[in-house]
């Protein structure tokens, strides 16, 4: 029952009756959209987009139909069919498209195929409204994610312009995400309708728990749970440069460095491999990094971390071999110091 009231429910449905006027179903039009909408869900549903036109110029109607790539053939055409009717039903324009989280149809007396100009549509669900705890470094893993999975579908014919992939956001959350583009249009196209969705989704959803965005030739959406039917691969964010680490084997007041006399010396090493910690960070406040930032470093695998460079200047002891370290190191009763330029 409640897959039937989520097929009920479409996302989003656009009829363009005050641009391109209405039809009468009786008439030569009205019938040739019927013809259309009836017969997309059963040539669609073995491979999951099809397109069709009937009629001739001024009746001709043209139609597509694209189930999302993971669902089952018998998924998809009782999601079109109940898009099909929707159409029917509530809309009369001459031109309409409905959306619907498994699948859309889109029918027109235009040819479908040169409507390339990207109108994307942000459908308000509701389980949308809950917001994150941290959005700037939330949607860095986000649209890392969906960057990668837009170059995977739109370069890789393979895929069906069709990809699914996961990134492991902090311990206990995974962001999941898909992007499909219709078959019919080039890989170009496919990448530049990708990348004007992903900018609309993050003007509506970037510090939201999920987000979609539908249009005519291409979808985008992400949540915090699995919503499709397939296997993904895992992404890695990667992690930022520069933040180099360092830890200290001998805890020193200070007065080390002002008078050598204090230590035998200061031993100091960058740390190579390891797994970050809380206390392994600056402590200057705008040096460290998020909470959630820690979670996903305390996660992953080890890293190679820069070659460690050499100081603006260093503090240079020099002891010969044969004598004692009690050996007055002053001059004048003055610290003796050399600054070694980098």
């Amino acid at each position: 029952m409640l897959f039937a009231l989520v097929l009920a429910d479409p996302l989003f449905t656009t009829c363009s009756t005050t641009e391109y006027g209405n039809y009468d179903l009786k008439s030569p039009f009205g019938k040739n959209v019927k013809i259309v909408l009836e017969t997309l869900p059963s040539i669609t549903s073995s491979t999951g987009y099809n397109s069709t036109a009937i009629g001739e110029f001024p009746y001709k109607v043209t139609g597509k139909a694209l189930c999302r790539g993971d669902v089952t053939s018998s998924a998809c055409q009782t999601c079109l069919r109940d898009a099909s009717q929707k159409l029917l039903k509530d809309c009369e324009s001459k031109e309409a498209i409905i959306w619907y989280e498994r699948c859309q149809i889109h029918y027109s007396f235009q040819n479908i195929t040169s409507l390339d100009v990207y109108a994307g549509k942000y459908p308000d669900m509701e389980s949308h409204n809950k917001s994150v705890s941290d959005p700037v470094h939330f949607y860095d893993n986000v649209r890392f994610l969906m960057d990668n999975l837009s170059n995977e579908a739109a370069l890789n014919r393979s895929k069906l312009m069709f990809e699914t992939g996961e990134i492991k956001f902090s311990r206990n959350e995974t962001i999941y995400g898909h992007v499909q583009c219709t078959r019919d249009i080039r890989e170009d196209e496919c990448q530049k309708c990708l990348s004007s969705a992903l900018i609309d989704l993050k003007g509506c959803c970037s510090s939201k728990q999920g987000g979609i965005i539908v249009s005519r030739n291409c979808n985008v959406r992400f949540e915090l749970y699995k919503y499709y039917n397939t296997s993904s691969h895992l992404i890695t964010f990667p992690t930022p440069k520069g933040n180099v680490m360092t830890y200290y084997e001998t805890k020193f007041t200070g007065m080390e460095i002002m008078d050598r006399r204090e230590s035998n010396g200061v031993c100091g090493s960058f740390v190579g491999g390891k797994k970050p910690s809380r206390g392994d960070f600056e402590k200057d406040p705008a040096d460290r990094p998020t909470m959630s930032f820690v979670d996903l470093a305390l996660a992953s695998d080890p890293i190679a971390l820069p070659q460690p460079q050499q100081p603006a200047f260093s503090l240079v002891k020099i002891v010969p071999a044969d004598k004692s370290s009690s050996t007055d190191r002053s001059v004048n009763q003055m610290t003796v110091s050399s600054l070694l330029p980098r």
